[in-house]
């Protein structure tokens, strides 16, 4: 019922609705995972979509398995640039990516400095990042390049990408996105981990449940965002933490204040970690 009804406003050339705060609270939970709607009923779900027909459930339950019997990308050269430059040409061209056949054709590939000691993952692009070629573009870009500016950093600073290279595809697709699947992430995993060769952060932040999910493995997580936040985790020898997706701040409400100071938390924890400066000013920030 909803995307019909965004759809016809977008024909209308709408491009606000309004939104009250039961139904901002509703997309909290389920942005974290929490609920599900449908039938009236509200269960906890995980964010990683039901596997479609042909994948076993059992195949799906951890992105490891799955991905150790996928070709790993070899990029060439002698320097960062050239090996980044190589895999991105692999990426786009990459046979197991067109086998798939969920994925849409727009490549959207990692970006910043390739010695950066901070990598931030997402699960996916956007359509506004796939209009762009940039991860983390538009709004949600903008609420990330406020996050890097208190954290005194630049986006070119830093790594950003998705686990994913390419959208995942829904039929009508406009600005609608779904969350990837167990394998899609497999499939995706070798490049990400292509991309920490060649950059050799000192940490990953991963941003949102689903980026979280694959990289930690389906079977040893739980939905809930709120789990997984607080606390570090490893990924292939690299310290992991767990934030929100800066999408999540775009849900401005009259918690925003609190959500803000959850997610500034994890960051200062990253700055601790990257031996960042600290300033008073900078651990007050969104206490009141």
């Amino acid at each position: 019922m909803l995307l019909p009804y965004l759809r016809q406003q977008i024909a209308k050339g709408q491009s606000h609705v309004p939104v009250t705060a039961e139904a901002r609270d509703v997309l909290r939970k389920l942005y974290r995972g929490e609920i599900r709607l449908g039938s009236g009923k509200r269960e906890p779900i995980s964010e990683i979509a039901t596997p479609p027909k042909g994948i076993s459930a059992e195949s799906t339950q951890n992105t490891a398995p799955l991905a150790e019997h996928i070709p790993r990308p070899q990029p060439q050269g002698s320097s960062p640039a050239e090996r980044w430059e190589s895999l991105k040409e692999l990426t786009g061209h990459w046979p197991s990516f067109k086998s798939l056949n969920s994925f849409r054709k727009t490549l959207v590939f990692g970006s910043g400095s390739l010695a950066a000691n901070l990598v931030m993952v997402g699960a996916t692009p956007t359509g506004t990042d796939e209009r762009s070629g940039q991860p983390f573009s538009g709004e949600t870009g903008k609420k990330l390049d406020q996050i890097l500016k208190a954290m005194g950093l630049k986006r070119e600073e830093v790594y950003l990408t998705n686990l994913c290279k390419f959208r995942p595809a829904l039929p009508g697709q406009t600005t609608n996105n779904r969350p990837p699947r167990a394998q899609e992430i497999a499939y995706s995993l070798p490049f990400f981990e292509a991309e920490l060769e060649i950059v050799r952060p000192t940490m990953i932040v991963a941003l949102g449940a689903t980026a979280a999910q694959g990289l930690l493995g389906f079977e040893n997580t739980k939905p809930d965002l709120t789990a997984l936040r607080g606390s570090w985790h490893d990924f292939q020898g690299y310290p992991l933490r767990i934030s929100h997706h800066p999408s999540f701040l775009l849900l401005d409400d009259k918690d925003a204040g609190q959500e803000k100071r959850k997610i500034w938390e994890d960051m200062l924890v990253t700055m601790e970690k990257l031996s960042l400066p600290i300033s008073d000013k900078q651990r007050g920030y969104f206490t009141k």
